[in-house]
């Protein structure tokens, strides 16, 4: 744990004084719309696209600056919950609507925001973290049930910050290995595999070290759309390409604006598309890429080709 927080303490007082965020409050109600994070997570170190992640969503918070719940960031704490407290072999319909019925076991937001959700609303919750809960049994139960995390994420501040380095863990299995230090194997549910898979994956071993003092032998990406299981051995060099990843986005939480824009698909959804002429031009070239092939089709005698 030492070794690991001295070498980010170190690494982010060595940033440029124009990066560093060094003495800045944590982003309150009245702070939510100057785009600065207090949290940089696995979602940040898995973005497509840079610019966007590092800008705090303002329809994610209300009017005075609380967390909006909903289904899908509620999902993941209801399953696990369930998991967590529910006997071994209970059918994942019961185990989440045990939790459902008791949500004095949830974080006090979610709790709240549960209680005040109409029937429909809780049927959508319950039927999405019902899903969670197969997906995470059959991709993490393989060998038998494993350890499952708490829903807190892990965090860590870096000494002189105030943007904190955020990682989710959902499953975690220990190998003893006799008189040796044992083993520690940690897996986390994505809905997809992506490019980023080896940046998620490391920033989830670095705050593991960072926390838990021990690194991870390996962390396992459990991607439900196709229940596939992405290993990644963690050692010393892994880590550290995962340190340096990190103390670059703590760089870009302080200015979004400096943040590398990344073209492609997501470009169609994106909320600062307004003010990207990057993601703009790329929509503008693919439209014409799809209407050129057109331009040239013969429209037979006697229909409109306005149709």
């Amino acid at each position: 744990m030492a070794h690991w927080r001295d070498a980010l303490d170190g690494a982010v007082a060595e940033m440029p004084a124009g990066r560093a965020v060094r003495g800045r409050p944590t982003a309150g109600p009245g702070d939510r719309g100057d785009g600065v994070l207090d949290r940089v997570g696995t979602f940040q170190a898995g973005a497509p696209c840079p610019a966007v992640a590092m800008v705090a969503d303002p329809d994610r918070f209300d009017e005075r600056g609380a967390f909006r719940e909903a289904v899908f960031t509620a999902r993941r704490e209801v399953a696990l919950v369930a998991l967590r407290e529910a006997p071994a072999g209970m059918p994942a319909h019961e185990m989440v609507t045990s939790v459902l019925n008791t949500p004095d076991s949830l974080r006090r937001g979610v709790a709240d925001w549960l209680r005040s959700l109409e029937p429909a609303a809780v049927a959508a919750l319950r039927a999405d973290a019902v899903s969670w809960v197969v997906d995470a049994r059959a991709l993490a139960a393989r060998r038998g049930e494993p350890q499952w995390h708490e829903p807190r994420a892990l965090a860590y501040t870096p000494r002189s910050l105030s943007t904190a380095l955020t990682a989710q863990v959902d499953a975690v299995r220990t190998v003893r290995a006799g008189t040796a230090q044992d083993r520690t194997h940690l897996l986390v549910l994505r809905p997809r595999s992506s490019p980023a898979d080896r940046r998620v994956a490391g920033r989830t071993a670095l705050l593991w070290s960072l926390v838990r003092g021990q690194e991870p032998a390996s962390v396992v990406l459990a991607m439900r759309a196709t229940l596939e299981r992405v290993r990644f051995a963690v050692d010393g060099e892994f880590l550290s390409t995962a340190l340096g990843e990190a103390v670059a986005d703590l760089g870009f939480a302080a200015q979004p604006g400096a943040a590398p824009r990344r073209v492609g698909p997501h470009c169609r959804y994106c909320r600062i598309l307004g003010s990207c002429a990057d993601g703009s031009a790329h929509l503008e070239s693919l439209k014409e890429r799809w209407a050129a092939p057109w331009d040239h089709i013969e429209v037979a005698s006697g229909v409109d080709p306005t149709t």
